[in-house]
């Protein structure tokens, strides 16, 4: 999947600093969302950062609690 450029440039931090993967969640309440899996264990330590892309290409980063429940709202 091609990731969007403005979701590349919110997680260039992520990518330029851990071995990983930018992970596309599904849509979100009209919004796409998507995070950062790290590819080494244990490195994963509290609340999850989702990055949702607007549809004019702004991007919104959620943490805590909340990115916590986007995340569980992906899972079946």
């Amino acid at each position: 999947m091609n990731i969007p450029k403005p979701i590349q440039k919110a997680m260039m931090y992520w990518c330029n600093n851990y071995a990983g993967h930018i992970e596309f969640l599904g849509e979100y309440e009209g919004r796409y969302a998507y995070t950062y899996n790290f590819d080494e264990d244990g490195i994963e330590i509290g609340f999850p950062v989702v990055y949702l892309l607007n549809s004019d290409n702004t991007v919104e980063e959620i943490d805590g609690f909340e990115g916590l429940d986007i995340c569980n709202s992906f899972v079946f």
